[in-house]
């Protein structure tokens, strides 16, 4: 059994030994201000989003409402304004 823990416990040292663990690594060289930015090939543009068909399309804020209720003299109905 002392013989089991002994090879046990020094496998487990010699694994731990080997491993080499970076818990923080290296940071890299900070880029020079030209390269920080990032170009995108197709872009749209502002204001512009890409659709299902990958057409350029502008960003839709929310529309009013064209459809109410309304009483009308045959109950209350469905108004649509387009």
């Amino acid at each position: 059994m002392r013989t089991t823990t002994a090879l046990a416990l020094g496998a487990l040292a010699f694994g731990a030994a080997a491993f080499e663990a970076q818990a923080l690594p290296a940071t890299p060289a900070p880029l020079p201000p030209a390269m920080q930015t990032t170009q995108v090939a197709r872009g749209c543009g502002p204001g512009w989003t890409r659709d299902a068909w990958g057409r350029c399309v502008p960003i839709r804020r929310a529309a009013p409402t064209r459809c109410w209720w309304e009483w009308t003299p045959w109950g209350r109905r469905r108004v649509c304004r387009w």
